[in-house]
């Protein structure tokens, strides 16, 4: 969860290159009061940036990116007015935003796992096949598509189109990006099989389980 916003800013001592930078929730100018008291030096706010949220992370960051100014606690011997803190406090958010991606590509990972997992489930047994009857269509291992249906086992493009054609059913549907399957076919190719295949017919607009939350998609990712 973001932390609350704030204002960054950069408060120097006059007629030296140091700056303390910091952030507040309240006015910088009784910040800069406090921090005068006990310094030998008359302090000036340099520059005031605000920022809606993570104010604590970004500053945080900020003084990583000048570790090799940084001369004691909060203070760095660094020249700064508003453009350079500005363009410090950009850099920052980019940075954070790009640590932040590989998590969200983790849980759409997971997202696609679940939809593709719970669609197999439920035409597998639509079909009334058993795992291993099914893993031989396909071309994979029982243990593979044990992990398939329990969302814990991703798999390549082609192991999903390697279902989908077992099924009688699409990649897109697999996928979550339809919610029309198509009728299967294995239950009505054959004689045998014609009333399971007009019911699994009639039931091709019935409820389908719950989704997990995101699972629509402009296009099908390679999963990996």
């Amino acid at each position: 969860m973001p932390s609350p916003g704030g204002t960054i800013y950069a408060i120097g001592a006059m007629g030296t290159s140091w700056v303390k930078i910091g952030c507040t929730t309240g006015p910088v100018m009784k910040r800069l009061q406090t921090l005068q008291t006990g310094q030998p030096f008359p302090l000036q706010v340099r520059a005031a940036i605000p920022v809606e949220t993570d104010a604590h992370r970004i500053e945080r960051q900020v003084h990583a990116f000048l570790e090799a100014e940084r001369r004691r606690g909060e203070w760095f011997d660094v020249p700064m007015d508003t453009a350079t803190l500005e363009a410090l406090i950009v850099r920052a958010v980019a940075y954070l935003a790009a640590q932040e991606a590989p998590q969200d590509r983790g849980e759409m990972e997971q997202t696609i796992r679940e939809i593709v997992g719970e669609r197999v489930l439920l035409l597998r047994r639509r079909l009334k096949l058993s795992q291993p009857e099914l893993a031989q269509q396909a071309g994979m291992s029982v243990t593979t598509l044990n992990r398939v249906e329990n969302a814990h086992q991703s798999l390549y493009m082609e192991k999903i189109v390697a279902l989908a054609t077992a099924l009688g059913t699409t990649a897109d549907y697999l996928l979550g990006l339809s919610d029309n399957p198509s009728t299967p076919r294995a239950l009505v190719s054959t004689p045998q099989n014609e009333h399971a295949g007009e019911r699994v017919h009639q039931e091709a607009d019935a409820a389908l389980p719950p989704q997990p939350k995101r699972q629509r998609m402009r296009k099908a990712p390679a999963v990996a």
